[in-house]
Formats: C-alpha cells, sequence, structure tokens
C-alpha cells in the first residue's frame, strides 16, 4: 500500500480492561494497511490470544521502574524496525517519552484513556516535565481533553471516540442485569451492589453478572464480602477470568455502569451493540453517550437508591427498556464505529509523519 507507515503500539499490559482491550483493537484496525507492532511493557495477558497474526509482537518483560534492560530492549526494537510513530496508550507514554530522548524523530501519540483529575495522577510531575515532546494527544472525553491540553505543554490534540466490536453468540436473554468493570476502586462495583440489594427481594427472578477481573486485592475482598454479608450468593454471579465478554452481554436485558470516574467506557458501546439498556452514573464522557431518558438512564454517582431506581424502572418498564435499547444501539452503531476511527486515526499519523 501507498504511503504504508511504521507504527508501533505501546501498552504496559495485556490484563482485560478497558485501555488494552482498545490497544488491540487499534492494532488490529491499522495492521494490513500498516506495518503495525504491538509491544507491552510489563505484564501479558488473555488478551493476547485476541492479537491479529498481521501484527508483529513484542513483550518487554520489565520488570522494575527504571527497567533499564527493558529500554534498550525497545531502543534496539524501534531501531531496527524503523518505527515512524510510537501510539503509547495510558502510562506506557514514560517509556515512550524516553524513547524520543534517544531518538527525536519519532512522533509520539498519547492515548490517555483515563477520566481522572490530571494533576490527581501518580507521576504528573515527571509527565509535566517531559509532555512537551508528545506530538498529539488522543482523549476520550472533550473535559478530561481540554483539562490535559490546558495543564500540560502539549500543542494539539482531539478526542476521538472509542469504537466497540462484537459478534453476537446466539444466547437467549434472560432477566439478568450485567456489570463489565473490573474490580478497581475507581469502578465502584459495591455501589451497583448496594443498588441490586435494595430491589432484588421484589424482583427474584433478576439477577446480577460482574464480568470483570479482580485486579485489587482491597476491593475484590470489599466486593466479596458484601455478597456474602447481603446474602446474594444466589443472584449475583462473579466471573473473574473471562476473555470475551458477548455471551454475557447478549444473555442480559440491562447494562450497569457505577463508576466514581470514567473517560468514555469501552463497557458502554459493548452494551449498546449488545441491545442492552443501561443505567449508569453520570460521570466522565458517560453522558456524551448517554442522554438521560433518551439512550439510557443516569444517576449522580456514588448514589445507590437513585441507581436502585434506574434499575427498577428497567426492570418494570419494558417498552422504555426496549426504546432506551434500540436508541443506543442505533447511537453506537452511527457515531462509535470502526471505519470513522481508522479513518481519522490515519489522517492524524499522516499529518505528524509528514
Amino acid at each position: 500500500m501507498k504511503n504504508r507507515l511504521r507504527i508501533l503500539y505501546l501498552i504496559d499490559s495485556l490484563a482485560t480492561g478497558g485501555a488494552e482491550r482498545m490497544a488491540v483493537r487499534i492494532a488490529n484496525l491499522m495492521a494490513g494497511d500498516h506495518d503495525v507492532h504491538l509491544v507491552v511493557t510489563r505484564k501479558e495477558g488473555p488478551f493476547k490470544a485476541l492479537i491479529s497474526p498481521q501484527v508483529h509482537y513484542a513483550f518487554l518483560n520489565k520488570r522494575f521502574a527504571a527497567g533499564w534492560r527493558a529500554y534498550w530492549k525497545l531502543f534496539r526494537y524501534i531501531r531496527k524496525n524503523k518505527i515512524q510513530i510510537i501510539h503509547a496508550h495510558s502510562t506506557s507514554v514514560f517509556m515512550a517519552l524516553m524513547m524520543k530522548w534517544r531518538l527525536p524523530r519519532l512522533k509520539i501519540v498519547w492515548h490517555d484513556h483515563s477520566g481522572a483529575t490530571i494533576k490527581k495522577r501518580s507521576g504528573y510531575g515527571l509527565l509535566r516535565f517531559m509532555a512537551a515532546r508528545i506530538d498529539f494527544l488522543i482523549g476520550v472525553n472533550k473535559s478530561q481533553l481540554s483539562e490535559t491540553l490546558q495543564t500540560l505543554p502539549i500543542g494539539q490534540g482531539e478526542v476521538l471516540n472509542n469504537f466497540a466490536q462484537l459478534t453476537d453468540p446466539n444466547v437467549q436473554r434472560e432477566n439478568r442485569m450485567v456489570l463489565v468493570a473490573n474490580w478497581r476502586h475507581e469502578k465502584n462495583v459495591v455501589l451497583a451492589l448496594r443498588a441490586f440489594e435494595k430491589i432484588h427481594r421484589r424482583f427474584p427472578d433478576w439477577k446480577l453478572d460482574l464480568v470483570g477481573r479482580a485486579t485489587d486485592e482491597i476491593t475484590s475482598r470489599e466486593i466479596t464480602s458484601f455478597i456474602d454479608e447481603k446474602h446474594l450468593n444466589g443472584q449475583v454471579k462473579t466471573h473473574t477470568d473471562v476473555n470475551e465478554v458477548a455471551p454475557y452481554l447478549f444473555g442480559a436485558r440491562i447494562g450497569i455502569l457505577s463508576s466514581r470516574w470514567e473517560g468514555l467506557p469501552v463497557a458502554l458501546l459493548e452494551y449498546g451493540l449488545a441491545g442492552l439498556a443501561v443505567a449508569a452514573t453520570n460521570v466522565g464522557g458517560v453522558g456524551q453517550l448517554i442522554r438521560n431518558g433518551e439512550t439510557g438512564l443516569l444517576v449522580p454517582p456514588g448514589n445507590a437508591d437513585a441507581l436502585a431506581g434506574a434499575m427498577e424502572r428497567l426492570i418494570t418498564d419494558t417498552s422504555l427498556r426496549k426504546r432506551l435499547a434500540e436508541n443506543l444501539r442505533n447511537e453506537v452503531e452511527r457515531n462509535y464505529s470502526a471505519r470513522a476511527y481508522k479513518s481519522r486515526l490515519e489522517e492524524i499519523y499522516k499529518s505528524l509523519a509528514g
């Protein structure tokens, strides 16, 4: 292909998470038309199995914060493969910027998946010192992008909507809610459990599936303790070793998001493609996709009563549930497509590569 680019996607791990899922999806999307490499710095994981054969893969096995052996391995890899652009996801940007110190002609695209305030993040001081070397910032919602561009010396950036890809596994829908989120503090899974606990006795035929990795020990203990103490083991099922979420989504009717903060979560896009009606906390970029009463129901973050009320509305009002699900599916298919994402990302890359 003419104007074929040499692009390296950098990510710290391949554990199940939104940033990791997007890193693999973007690499797969761009492979074939470009010379694409996916390099993992610290930890491999289940998403490795989803990488396309057209994507060149490398693992650095970086074990320590300094990790000089991993740095030199990446440096040699970039030189050998004549990489033009590093698309660094989340905190892997620090390693990408170290490469630019040695190879100043490299172009660095930072894909910031976090919805957290930039000044409160770990490594903010170092990032502010190094950020002038970032050539382009991809944000996941407008407020996050605006704050970061105002705070850090990055010259340009834009919001690039996440995209989702799901294959219908042809399973039968049941009276189930599903929450797709790793068990971390910011996902506030216990809030969903508190809300469900308030209504489950009135709707005993409805169940809740928690799909996500138990990545934080304290949060995981809090979740399992709540389920045990409230005797929810019969109504709540946990699925912590899952690579493919589609069977759980297409087998449910309602999708839940209970986060304290977010960017634009991939889970919401997947809920839409799977035909779920959504009840979500109004944080980060969630309101960009979920318009209250039109494409889902929004509730204030941290409010279990409000989330329980939204769950109850979706359970009892079948016509509302179907209308919200259909509207959300149409919204995702229209505005969050892989085709549009690829086209705009190529334009960004080509403008940087010259």
